[in-house]
């Protein structure tokens, strides 16, 4: 399983892992109790940013490539929960962090303007991939 490119905001924790194997890539990972959690199976983490959380990892480590800077979220001038814009100085855009890959889920863009992620439930994301 591969959990990729995700925004998680301000949750009890960020990526669980209790069994199997899960590749976790290029997420934001902000404001969480916990950031990633393993109480069994294999987490993959690499090129994720960690910010604020209370703490990043619980079982398990960092991943190759692992940042852990301020995602520089446009809204943060506005209140909770909002849209979720990348500044253009995030270090979640390519240019601006070691791993060179774009990180969370973004906009097409780099600015704070245009399309961005937006507030989801976990129990509406599980909607989208029932069958």
């Amino acid at each position: 399983m591969s959990l990729r490119n995700h925004t998680i905001v301000e949750g009890g924790t960020g990526i669980s892992v209790t069994g199997g194997m899960v590749d976790a890539p290029r997420n934001i990972i902000y404001r969480c109790l916990t950031g990633a959690h393993c109480a069994g199976g294999s987490l993959a983490l690499s090129c994720n940013d960690l910010w604020e959380n209370t703490a990043d990892y619980s079982g398990c480590g960092p991943g190759t490539g692992d940042i852990y800077q301020m995602p520089r979220f446009c809204y943060e001038a506005t209140t909770l929960p909002g849209l979720y814009y990348l500044h253009v100085d995030s270090p979640c855009w390519a240019a601006n962090n070691p791993c060179g890959v774009n990180i969370g889920a973004l906009t097409n863009v780099p600015g704070c303007s245009g399309t961005a992620a937006s507030e989801a439930s976990w129990g509406c994301i599980k909607g989208i991939f029932r069958e």
